[in-house]
């Protein structure tokens, strides 16, 4: 189910733009940290995406461009996905990596499911949308999970990509 809020004044606006501009933040906080961290190219990363479970990404592994740059006292290639190499435990050095990759920052989506009055206990572990287009918030949740907030209107699909169309942004709902 697709959802906006357009009332900039209502509780439910201010609460969820403060939420997803706290974490634009803290993802730009961590990109400059991860480059700060890892010296090397890297073309794609192992983890969590945008908007998923800790609502910015978090970083378990990375494909490096040029492996003979790389330390292996703090990589090693991961044996699930070997084009990707991950933090090697059994080094001093290693494990600094993984700590400072684990304490990223991360926030919880079941946080959203709370700010719209949505209960834990619906069976779905979908996790939710939320993006801020323009004035607009933008919600997408699974069928099984209603807000409650009067602010919070269902919009049709084509609404939702609409929407972010204005506003010059390509999203895959």
């Amino acid at each position: 189910m697709y959802y906006k809020i357009t009332n900039k004044g209502s509780k439910i606006y201010k609460v969820l733009h403060e939420q997803r501009t706290k974490e634009l933040i803290a993802k730009e906080e961590n990109s400059k940290k991860l480059k700060e961290l890892i010296p090397y190219k890297w073309e794609q990363y192992f983890g969590w995406r945008d908007n998923s479970y800790g609502r910015i990404p978090a970083y378990f592994g990375f494909k490096f461009e040029n492996l003979e740059e790389i330390d292996r006292n703090i990589w090693r290639q991961d044996r699930g996905n070997p084009e990707y190499y991950i933090p090697n435990k059994k080094t001093k050095a290693g494990k600094a990596m993984a700590l400072e990759l684990e304490n990223l920052k991360r926030f919880s989506f079941y946080r959203i499911w709370e700010m719209l009055g949505i209960s834990n206990d619906t069976g779905t572990k979908s996790v939710p949308f939320l993006e801020i287009s323009g004035d607009v918030i933008l919600i997408r949740l699974d069928d099984s999970q209603s807000p409650i907030d009067s602010d919070v209107v269902e919009i049709t699909k084509r609404e939702f990509i609409q929407i972010f169309k204005e506003n010059g942004v390509e999203v895959e709902p």
